[in-house]
């Protein structure tokens, strides 16, 4: 009996290592911000703000394929990329860590010509903030900053990273169809999740994406799936990563598959893209 057991504690483990590959990135995406898989095949990828305005074409181990450098835009704070399953890529320029931008967009470029071009020019959707008076606002007010961007072939979605002081735990989810994308907009919430309490290192949102009618979103430290039901995000299924780091970018492929990526940190490790096979479809 205790060798029966061992057995099966020993091919759960195996299982478990064999369902989840890390991969170490370039140091070229050190600070790795979004990631986008597309057509199982390739991932999309660009890094955070301060760098220049590159779309990298990643295998699906993360070694890089190829560039692309977006020339008619700056990379302010890049966040999150994503895709809207008719060609086209979306990056959110929206990071705001403190809340006093007055530039924020989201940029669109034709994926075929990041795949056959060196360089491409993006079209460019500027928004503001409907609810946003003072740059910055007071610091129990930090709401404006976010981190995710997804799709649902329809409309694009993004919830904002709370920063407030103290700590509120609230995230502003905002909608944008598709078909009103439009080269000034002015944004006000569509919905609000409530995550926690603990502060930003545990409970803000630091990336998204959208799979089989679900949102899925992430902070440092889990994955938290949800359904919305009218204007109500419902938890449905959270999963605790086995290792704290800064988790920046998610994405899931037709399969299930979850593709997660972390910035380097000094005393966190290297940027590396993590794959991990079983979760999304376990009930």
């Amino acid at each position: 009996m205790r060798f029966l057991i061992f057995l099966l504690v020993f091919l759960v483990q195996v299982s478990s290592f064999l369902s989840q590959k890390e991969y170490e990135l370039a140091k070229k995406l050190k600070e790795i911000s979004g990631i986008c898989i597309y057509k199982d095949s390739i991932i999309f990828a660009h890094n955070d703000g301060g760098n220049k305005p590159i779309i990298y074409v990643l295998n699906l181990k993360g070694k890089v394929l190829r560039q692309c450098v977006v020339s008619n835009v700056k990379n302010k704070d890049w966040e999150d990329i994503t895709c809207d399953g008719k060609g086209n890529l979306f990056i959110g320029d929206f990071g705001n860590n403190f809340s006093k931008r007055k530039d924020l967009s989201i940029i669109k470029v034709p994926i075929k010509q990041v795949l056959n071009r060196s360089e491409v020019k993006a079209s460019v959707y500027s928004f503001e903030y409907k609810s946003q008076s003072s740059f910055p606002p007071s610091k129990d007010k930090l709401d404006y900053d976010a981190e995710s961007l997804l799709c649902d072939g329809d409309n694009l979605w993004f919830f904002s990273k709370c920063n407030d002081k103290p700590y509120s735990g609230v995230s502003f989810v905002y909608k944008i169809p598709l078909k009103q994308l439009a080269s000034k907009m002015t944004l006000q919430p569509y919905s609000t999740i409530k995550t926690g309490k603990r502060g930003w290192l545990f409970d803000s949102f630091t990336a998204g994406t959208y799979y089989k009618g679900c949102f899925y979103l992430s902070t440092y430290n889990r994955l938290i799936k949800y359904k919305l039901n009218k204007k109500t995000f419902e938890l449905k299924k959270t999963l605790l990563y086995k290792k704290f780091n800064q988790k920046e970018a998610i994405s899931i492929n037709s399969k299930g598959v979850l593709y997660l990526a972390n910035e380097k940190n000094k005393l966190l490790g290297p940027a590396s893209l993590r794959v991990i096979k079983k979760w999304i479809n376990e009930n």
